[in-house]
Parts: structure tokens; C-alpha cells; sequence
């Protein structure tokens, strides 16, 4: 098993913290339709259901749209997170150490969660545990990306000899047969995995600032910055996107799983 670095954790558990509301408006709403495509096919899951890094909410505000009347649980490790999501029954927990009984739901959902855990297999045992068996499991990560749009932020940063630092935990799981494999090891049947692509376009510098750094990492160093030296890494920015070929997209795999509990 994977010893948890809790130092990390709490460093990403106060970013995500400081970023939850910025979060909520600028990159939760861009994941929604990917939301909507894992739970609507082939047929929207039955609850009682359990969003496992349900963040700001977008993943389980689809599940509520596609199921009306369905119960469901939003578990994130961050309260504030949780603080900026509609949903009516929410728990702050860990996702590897959920605070449920076994047996006690019919789905569970992650949603661009499973990278962050430095061990996804402990996890995926854990979300195993508390389903029901024949329980589904639907779940999206992302996959090994090729440089893309993103990557121009972290290269402003490195002109100015700036950096958003280390993961968290490295991406173990981002091929699909990775991913099939540990999901099988923890206790998974007729594991299904299909790789799709993300594509986020912006209209402008403005509105790819606004989305790439409401993600955490980013949020929390540009809190450390004095305001000259933020506007320094717009100014950056804006170079490095001046030379980026139009339109500004940045295009990301995707892996989508569908899985059931032994």
C-alpha cells in the first residue's frame, strides 16, 4: 500500500480550498458535459448514489437532472468545495477512508478525482466496499495528454522562474489498460474503459486566465505572488498564447470507465 504524504495533502486541501469559489464559476461548469456523457449511456445510474470527489458539485447536479428524486451523497476532502455545491446531503472525507457502511449504495461516481490519490487502488477497493454487489461504478480520469494549451501557463511561469511544484501523487492510471487492471484488482467485473477527448476552447488570453488558474496549484501560488509579480505571469501568458495557433483549445484524453462490483 501507498503510505499517504499528508503534507501533500493538506497542501492540496487548502488549495482547493482557496480556489472552491473561482473553482465553482470558471472550470466545474466545462465539466459538466463530460458529466452528463459518462452517466447518461447507456442508461443514467440508479441511486442510492455516492459522488466520491464531488468538488464543487457539476458531476452530481447531471446525476440529479438525468435521475430526479434520487438519493445522493457528495463526499469531497475539501469543505469549501462542498460549501459551493447544491447537493442535499454532503460529507467531507477522504476518499480512500469513506465514513459508510458497506453495501449501501447502488452507484458510485468519481469525476477528475482519481489522479490527485497517491493510491488509486486503495481507493477503488474502498468505493468497491461500499456498493452493493452488482453495483456500477462510473468514473472519468484523465488520460496521458500531449503538450496542449494548459502546458502554456506552466511555461510562463518557468520564464519567470516560477513553478506550481510537484503532484500531489504521479499519474499511474492514465492508460486504459492500467486502469482496467486495478479496477479488476479491486473487485471489479465487466470493466469497460474508452479513451475520448476533452476539447475546452477559450475566445480570449482573459478567458483561458480565468479557467487555468481557478485550478488549485495555480490559485494558491498566484496567492503568494505580490500583485506586481501576478501581473508579470498574465503578461507572460500572453506572449505564450500570442504565439499558440488559433484557436485557443486545449484538447485532453479522457478515460471513461464503467465497471460493476463483483
Amino acid at each position: 500500500m501507498v503510505q499517504p504524504d499528508l503534507r501533500a495533502e493538506r497542501r492540496l486541501q487548502a488549495a482547493y480550498a482557496l480556489a472552491a469559489s473561482r473553482y465553482a464559476r470558471w472550470v466545474a461548469p466545462r465539466f459538466r458535459p463530460l458529466a452528463r456523457d459518462l452517466l447518461a449511456s447507456p442508461q443514467p445510474p440508479l441511486g442510492p448514489g455516492l459522488d466520491v470527489g464531488s468538488g464543487t458539485g457539476a458531476a452530481l447536479a447531471e446525476w440529479r437532472r438525468l435521475v430526479p428524486g434520487a438519493s445522493l451523497l457528495a463526499v469531497d476532502l475539501t469543505a469549501e468545495m462542498l460549501f459551493c455545491s447544491s447537493a442535499a446531503w454532503r460529507v467531507a472525507a477522504d476518499a480512500a477512508a469513506l465514513p459508510l457502511v458497506d453495501a449501501s449504495f447502488r452507484t458510485v461516481i468519481s469525476v477528475f478525482a482519481l489522479h490527485h490519490l497517491p493510491d488509486p487502488g486503495a481507493a477503488l477497493r474502498e468505493w468497491a466496499r461500499v456498493l452493493a454487489s452488482g453495483g456500477e461504478l462510473r468514473l472519468a480520469t484523465w488520460g496521458k495528454s500531449e503538450p496542449t494549451l494548459w502546458d502554456a501557463f506552466d511555461h510562463a511561469l518557468a520564464d519567470l522562474g516560477l513553478s506550481e511544484g510537484p503532484r500531489l501523487a504521479p499519474r499511474t492510471h492514465d492508460a486504459p489498460d492500467a486502469l482496467r487492471a486495478t479496477a479488476e484488482s479491486a473487485g471489479f467485473v465487466a470493466v469497460d474503459v474508452v479513451e475520448r477527448l476533452a476539447a475546452f476552447a477559450f475566445r480570449d488570453v482573459a478567458a483561458f486566465w480565468r479557467w487555468r488558474t481557478a485550478f488549485p496549484g495555480a490559485a494558491r501560488l498566484l496567492a503568494e505572488l505580490p500583485a506586481a509579480r501576478r501581473t508579470a505571469v498574465r503578461g507572460a501568458l500572453a506572449r505564450r498564447l500570442a504565439a499558440w495557433p488559433a484557436p485557443l483549445v486545449s484538447r485532453h484524453p479522457v478515460l471513461f470507465l464503467r465497471a460493476r462490483r463483483a
